[in-house]
């Protein structure tokens, strides 16, 4: 990629951050965001809501001795805790 403009948005602090390679592709991308087609709200999703089909591609016996595997082969510089 390049001469990028990156923009990162922060949702917990509702916040944007926008890093570019000049204060021109700062301003340009600014100036877009404010002037750009209207966007509507988007509805919050149903958190109950369950996926019509969902593709398993591990069991969990299978998932789990992977887990264990993977814990076991850790260095303790590593490994994490939870």
């Amino acid at each position: 990629m390049r001469d990028a403009t990156i923009v990162v948005f922060d949702n917990l602090k509702q916040t944007l951050t926008i890093a570019g390679e000049s204060l021109a592709a700062v301003n340009r991308c600014e100036w877009e965001m404010n002037h750009g087609p209207e966007l509507f709200a988007l509805s919050a999703p149903d958190p109950r809501a369950a996926p019509e089909y969902v593709d398993v591609s591990v069991d969990d016996e299978t998932y789990m001795a992977r887990v264990r595997r993977a814990k076991s082969t850790s260095s303790p510089a590593t490994s994490f805790r939870s």
